[in-house]
C-alpha cells in the first residue's frame, strides 16, 4: 500500500517535468530580447530627422507650474534642451511634434507652419500634468 501511494506521488510530481512545450510557445527571455531590439530600432528612427524637412524651430523658453514654477529652454534646431537648468533628452517624433524628457518630466512640444504652437508636460510617475506659457524676453 505504501509503495503504491509513493509511486503515485512520484508519478504526479514527475508528470509536470516531462510535459513538452508546444512549438508556438516562446520563452520570456526570447520575447524580451525581441522587444528590446525592436525598441532600439524605433528609437534610432525617431531621432533621425527626414532629409529635406526644415525644422521650424527657434530657441524658445517655456514656463510651467508644478508645485512652483519651472522653466524649459530649448535651443535652435531642437538639439539642446534644459529642464530646471538640467540637461534633458530631446527626440523628434514627427515633423510637428518633439518630446523632451528628463528624470521627472515628459514634455511635448507642438509646432505648426509658423513655428511653436503649444507645449504640455506630464510626470513620469503619477498623474500630474499641465501646460506651458511661452516666455518672450
Amino acid at each position: 500500500m505504501k509503495k503504491s501511494v509513493l509511486a503515485g506521488v512520484v508519478v504526479c510530481l514527475l508528470s509536470g517535468c516531462v510535459m513538452a512545450n508546444p512549438a508556438h510557445e516562446v520563452s520570456a527571455r526570447e520575447v524580451h530580447a525581441k522587444e528590446r531590439s525592436h525598441k532600439s530600432d524605433v528609437e534610432k528612427v525617431e531621432q533621425v530627422a527626414a532629409s529635406g524637412v526644415p525644422d521650424r524651430l527657434h530657441a524658445i523658453k517655456l514656463r510651467g507650474n508644478d508645485s512652483g514654477y519651472f522653466t524649459v529652454v530649448i535651443g535652435n534646431g531642437y538639439t539642446l534642451a534644459m529642464v530646471k537648468d538640467e540637461p534633458a533628452k530631446i527626440t523628434r517624433k514627427n515633423e510637428n511634434y518633439y518630446e523632451v524628457t528628463n528624470k521627472a518630466y515628459v514634455i511635448g512640444v507642438y509646432l505648426d507652419e509658423n513655428g511653436f504652437s503649444s507645449a504640455s508636460w506630464n510626470r513620469h510617475k503619477g498623474r500630474d500634468h499641465g501646460d506651458f506659457v511661452l516666455i518672450t524676453d
